[in-house]
């Protein structure tokens, strides 16, 4: 509806006549006439020039049938909103109507033209497509082409529609041009070349092969990773590995790598095993103990044929701490027993007459058995415990002292022979013990439980008056004991005695001295 202020009209336009009807209110129609022939005019002048702007600003496009095989191979962009698309499909191909801004249409027209060329070429080239093999391809050759990414490489560098392998087949497949494949196919040559050459063999047990197997490879793989190195291997028989690499440096290095990771280790590392350990290896608790440490520390433990000590493979991180978990273990586990018989009868008799509760204390403390067999101290238990009982012992027999009274009166030689308990007696009451020294076994009062003192062989004791002579071994010194009188004797250089404070030679042995001076 328009509506017009100077001539009070108000027109309605009917879209499809596009004529004015009217109604008429103060007019004649002489001047409605007149203003319909100029409306006229007026609307066909601008009915021309939209005709004249849709010429120029837009256009429509519609493409020629385009088969389903063109146009899976296409590669259009058909996203604007300055331009309408229509597609039509059926099974014979489909059909594009564009319509738009002539600019935008004319730019889709020539990308459709271009793309339908493009996709044509293409599609003849496929027809010329083949697929090559390559046969009997050793599988750890196909491995090492997939962890290098050689496949990949491959089909960048030579425009390849596919390129795989197949380690089961122990093939190798290339799809593509026939020229591409052949250039793509001297490349796989060269390479399995390089790995044939590069190729690094070491022997080795099977338990090596086993634990590497097992434990080691993800932390061999960590490693290859960190030195930038790809590498692959076989192991024949368990007993022999082959490495190959795409240098004989690498495969050396990956060789080392490998040698580093897993070892094998022997315990003891220095010396065998003594009996007591032996013993341990026949016993349940050793069965469990090495399960739980194959379990935990990822080891193949071995004894040796003759019981010497055990043979071990395992990660080289973890050798440290089976060893340990090994000592520990035996130290334990392993009983020895310690005969000590360089301790005197008397000093033994004596502890066990007055040392028992010390005795008790060193057996409760170090958790080990002592017992008194032939008057010698044996000692059972761990090594270690043995070892620390053995020094309390040593200790506490360093503490006793001994001393040897001469009964001169044959009489009382009798008596105390044929009544020893007067001399239990006589050592309850004083703590001490009193035996008759028949077998020689007391020593002087200043000898020392570290030094033996024995009787000598070789000294001359034609003299009567001589009662006894020791020699201490490893030494000149010779004690002797006589009976009579001291300054009679002439086979000495000086007499040493005792006196009192004042050096005052008053009585006894010192007035002796000095009488026999005068």
């Amino acid at each position: 509806m328009l509506y017009s202020s100077n001539y009070n009209n108000v027109y309605l336009v009917h879209p499809n006549m596009m004529r004015p009807y009217y109604c008429y209110f103060a007019r004649s129609l002489v001047a409605y006439e007149l203003h319909y022939r100029n409306s006229l005019r007026k609307w066909k002048s601008l009915e021309a020039g939209l005709k004249d702007l849709i010429v120029r600003k837009f256009s429509s496009y519609k493409s020629p049938q385009i088969t389903s095989q063109i146009w899976d191979r296409m590669s259009l962009d058909l996203s604007t909103d300055r331009v309408k698309v229509t597609e039509i499909g059926d099974s014979h191909g489909r059909t594009l109507t564009v319509t738009g801004e002539k600019a935008a249409v004319d730019h889709i027209r020539t990308n459709v033209k271009d793309s339908i060329a493009d996709a044509k070429t293409q599609l003849e080239k496929e027809k010329q497509i083949t697929t090559e093999r390559i046969p009997n391809v050793p599988s750890y050759q196909i491995k090492f082409m997939e962890a290098s990414h050689f496949f990949t490489d491959m089909k960048m560098k030579h425009g390849l529609k596919e390129m795989t392998g197949d380690q089961f087949s122990h093939v190798v497949s290339l799809t593509g041009l026939p020229a591409v494949c052949q250039a793509a196919q001297e490349d796989v040559l060269a390479i399995i070349k390089r790995l044939n050459d590069s190729k690094v063999s070491y022997n080795n047990k099977p338990p090596f092969f086993t634990v590497f197997l097992k434990h080691g490879i993800q932390a061999v793989l960590q490693m290859f990773k960190s030195k930038r190195i790809v590498a692959v291997w076989t192991i024949e028989n368990n007993k022999r590995i082959d490495l190959y690499s795409d240098s004989r440096e690498n495969a050396e290095l990956a060789f080392k790598l490998i040698s580093d990771t897993v070892c094998e280790f022997k315990y003891p590392a220095n010396g065998s095993f003594q009996q007591p350990e032996r013993d341990v290896l026949r016993t349940s608790a050793w069965v469990q103990f090495e399960k739980n440490l194959s379990m935990k520390f990822k080891v193949i433990l071995a004894v040796i044929a003759d019981d010497s000590g055990l043979s071990m493979f395992g990660l080289t991180e973890s050798r440290d701490l089976v060893c340990e978990q090994l000592r520990d273990f035996f130290a334990e586990n392993a009983k020895v027993t310690c005969k000590l018989d360089k301790y005197r009868t008397s000093h033994v008799r004596y502890m066990m007459s007055y040392s028992k509760q010390e005795f008790d204390e060193i057996q409760s403390q170090r958790n080990v058995s002592l017992r008194i067999i032939d008057d010698r101290v044996n000692i059972s238990g761990s090594r270690d415990n043995v070892a620390n009982a053995e020094r309390d012992v040593g200790q506490l027999m360093s503490n006793i002292r001994s001393a040897q009274y001469i009964v001169e009166a044959p009489g009382m030689v009798k008596f105390f022979s044929e009544t020893p308990e007067r001399l239990q007696e006589i050592g309850h009451l004083y703590q001490c013990l009193l035996v008759p020294n028949e077998d020689d076994d007391l020593a002087p009062t200043h000898h020392s439980p570290d030094t033996e003192i024995t009787k000598s062989q070789a000294v001359d004791t034609t003299d009567n008056t001589t009662l006894k002579v020791y020699q201490i071994p490893g030494s000149s010194t010779r004690l002797e004991l006589r009976k009579g009188d001291i300054t009679a004797l002439a086979d000495f250089d000086v007499l040493v005695n005792a006196a009192n404070g004042n050096l005052e030679h008053m009585g006894g042995v010192a007035h002796a001295f000095v009488r026999a001076g005068e």
